[in-house]
């Protein structure tokens, strides 16, 4: 019989973490299409391409926010897949905002972007922690033994 590997505070803290990162994503996304049947956006003089805008913003932040819930669930249930998937949801949502930056050019930068890839970069380093990667790299391990001796990993893996 096999179990999951006991999970500690901190890797419960971190997958916590990314359900907040992932239910704030989708809030955002909620806040902006109800913003574009508000009366302040639909009255401006250019009302039709910012109630595209703000759908297409939806959808990209939406898509982010459902991956990172399904990389979640595979986290809760102590599987590799959900760490990789939602380490490349954080370092791909970094990427898309210095892509961003360096596009609008350096000159420009104004404190929010800082600010914003200050914010993004927090997952990421959270999943890189050592106790953090250390726990989803042995998937699973045997039940402890009668004598209450530590499990040991089904499978060897090359460190």
């Amino acid at each position: 019989m096999t179990v999951p590997a006991k999970r500690s505070t901190l890797v419960t803290g971190v997958v916590l973490f990314q359900i907040v990162v992932a239910l704030g994503l989708l809030a955002i996304s909620v806040f902006l299409v109800w913003l574009t049947g508000t009366q302040e956006t639909l009255k401006g003089s250019d009302a039709t391409e910012a109630v595209a805008g703000m759908k297409v913003a939806a959808v990209v932040v939406t898509i982010p926010a459902v991956v990172l819930l399904i990389a979640v669930f595979g986290m809760w249930k102590c599987r590799p897949w959900g760490w990789w998937l939602a380490l490349a949801t954080g370092l791909a949502m970094v990427g898309m905002l210095l892509y961003s930056t360096m596009d609008e050019g350096w000159r420009y930068i104004e404190r929010d972007d800082i600010i914003g890839m200050a914010i993004c970069v927090i997952p990421p380093i959270l999943l890189l922690l050592p106790k953090v990667r250390k726990f989803y790299r042995t998937e699973l391990r045997a039940a402890p033994g009668p004598d209450g001796s530590d499990p040991k990993p089904l499978t060897a893996r090359n460190s």
